[in-house]
């Protein structure tokens, strides 16, 4: 038993022991595996303590694996053979060896039922701690709002304050500039009152002079009167009390220090600097733009540039774990900012939809509509459809020596006309056949091009990138449909104002591209061709190079002809038949 211990210890020997005892099973056609050495332990000759110890550590050894569906599985098999029985049985064994085997096995057994247990209640607390942390974040959410809600209307109470405050010190200037006009006035006035009571009282001075000269009998052969001395000159602003005016101060520059050399120049800064430097923003006003959706704080390239620098699920992780900001970076105090914005890549994604719907619709609108005119200038354009009729009856002449005839052609076969050449004039194609027999016989099919309108306009239209961003329009709208629901009554003014202005507008869209889509459905089936294998790039392309090879193919059948008529001598030019292979 110990030896049989000893190689299931060694790197391999647990498999070499495990086919050994099947092998012996096979052999000895026992019904259970170990059943004989079970056997020999429950039913020993003799009882031999350090034999039952030497197997209960064998048994131990061999189910300790380190796969743990390989262990159960072991186990049970013990379980099945009557080990645990065994164990029960002899609990009450004197021998402290065989006492700590058996605890040893017991101690290694798996509670396949407890983990079980353990599982499902560990699903159950998840699930509650997934609808927890759902309630946290919409409270959260709730309570940002409520904060946004207070910036927004404090930042607009703060306008109005300031405006009062502005309003308020222009009436004070202007009151003490009316103030001081009023008192330069009643000065002025006082001056002129106080200069004329004193030439009034000098005067009386200067009769009651009279009146005692005259009365005295004084004879006054002339009296002189001179004029008032005028008051001499205010001192000018800088000369009160004779004071020299100050001196002149010294033009700037003149006395600043001479540096060395040129500084050094600033290090360039970061890209997360750069970022926040055009957002212009702090957390605070982006939380409450963002739960607002206000578009005039937050515009649509700010929008853009939050998309791009919006952390990670990692970096969420790691900020929400570190808890503090002290010792970051102002960049990592702004990005652990960001992240505890509730739900902001999804309502940047809703703004984003704000920003660029208009844009988009503009975009949009005229390529559907490019589509679905040419669709069906080329459905109903007779003289086009006459046109392929004759190409057909060229393809079968020139195939009904070796083949039967055909009732159609694909469209890519419109190319090859331009391209099969004359054996004997290397200069001619089969296009120039066509035209020619065309110009002669059918005359009024050369006008079929001013059938197949807007032919060219849709040739440049990316289809399959139309209805990507047709797609992606419509998915964002439906995410700022679903946003309002959420909402409700809490909805931003600006996203219920936005869904109301722009609903008739997205459904008008949507039917304009449903109507293309099915109007090129039915052009191109009726063409023998499919929409999913040829884009209406494709299709309107090879119409337009169509068209501009059979114009060119006129123009050199018209010179062709004008120059054999001057070689000619102005003859009628013969009929010459084109032989192609």
């Amino acid at each position: 038993m110990q030896m049989l211990s000893s190689i299931c210890m060694v790197q391999g020997g647990q498999e070499l022991v495990s086919d050994a005892f099947d092998q012996f099973r096979l052999d000895y056609r026992e019904r259970h595996r170990f059943q004989t050495l079970m056997y020999f332990i429950r039913n020993p000759p003799e009882f031999h303590v350090e034999f039952l110890s030497s197997a209960v550590q064998f048994l131990d050894i061999f189910s300790s694996v380190e796969d743990l569906n390989q262990k159960v599985y072991l186990q049970y098999e013990m379980h099945l053979l009557g080990l645990d029985d065994f164990i029960d049985e002899m609990a009450e064994c004197m021998s402290d060896e065989l006492q700590s085997r058996m605890s040893a096995y017991v101690n290694g057994e798996v509670d396949v039922a407890a983990l079980v247990e353990d599982s499902q209640q560990k699903a159950r607390l998840m699930e509650e701690c997934e609808q927890l942390k759902s309630r946290l974040s919409q409270a959260n959410e709730r309570v940002q709002e409520v904060e946004a809600k207070w910036i927004t209307d404090k930042a607009a109470l703060d306008r109005r304050l300031l405006d009062l405050v502005r309003e308020r010190e222009r009436m004070q200037k202007d009151y003490e500039v009316q103030e001081g006009t009023w008192k330069k006035t009643i000065s002025e006035k006082d001056r002129q009152a106080r200069e004329q009571q004193s030439r009034l009282e000098q005067k009386i001075q200067e009769l009651e002079a009279i009146q005692k000269t005259m009365q005295a009998g004084l004879q006054v052969q002339q009296q002189a009167k001179s004029p008032p001395t005028p008051p001499p000159p205010a001192p000018g602003p800088h000369r009160e009390n004779g004071a020299p005016p100050p001196p002149a101060p010294p033009p700037a520059g003149i006395l600043a220090p001479v540096t060395g050399g040129p500084p050094a120049p600033p290090p360039p800064p970061s890209l997360s600097t750069i970022t926040r430097r055009k957002l212009a923003l702090e957390p605070r006003e982006i939380m409450a733009a963002v739960h607002q959706m206000d578009l005039d704080t937050l515009s649509a390239d700010k929008v853009d540039i939050l998309s791009r620098i919006l952390p990670n699920d990692e970096e969420r992780k790691l900020f929400a774990e570190r808890g503090d900001d002290e010792g970051l970076s102002d960049e990592d105090r702004f990005m652990a900012a960001l992240c505890e914005i509730e739900r902001l890549e999804h309502k940047l994604s809703v703004m984003r939809v704000m920003a660029d719907f208009d844009e988009s619709v503009a975009l949009l609108e005229p390529q559907f509509t490019h589509v679905t005119a040419a669709s069906k200038c080329a459905r109903e354009a007779t003289m086009f459809h006459r046109v392929l009729e004759v190409i057909l009856a060229f393809g079968n002449y020139m195939n009904s020596c070796r083949k039967g005839s055909v009732y159609g052609f694909r469209l890519s076969s419109l190319d090859s006309l331009a391209i099969m050449k004359s054996p004997s004039d290397r200069s001619l194609t089969l296009l120039h056949m066509v035209v020619e027999s065309i110009e002669r016989s059918f005359p009024e099919l050369m006008k079929f091009a001013d059938q197949l309108k807007f032919v060219d306009k849709a040739s440049g239209v990316q289809w399959d990138s139309v209805l990507s961003d047709m797609k992606e329009l419509e998915a964002g709208f439906e995410t700022a449909r679903k946003e309002r629901a959420l909402k409700r009554d809490n909805c931003p003014v600006a996203l219920a104002e936005f869904l109301k202005t722009h609903d008739e507008r997205m459904k008008q869209l949507q039917e304009h591209a449903k109507l293309a889509v099915k109007t090129y459905e039915t052009c191109i089936e009726f063409y023998g061709e499919s929409a999913r294998t040829m884009p209406p790039n494709d299709f309107f392309s090879r119409l337009g190079k169509f068209i501009a090879n059979f114009n060119r193919c006129k123009q050199e059948n018209d010179a062709r002809d004008a120059a054999e008529k001057v070689r000619n001598f102005g003859l009628p030019r013969k009929g010459g038949d084109m032989a192609f292979l």
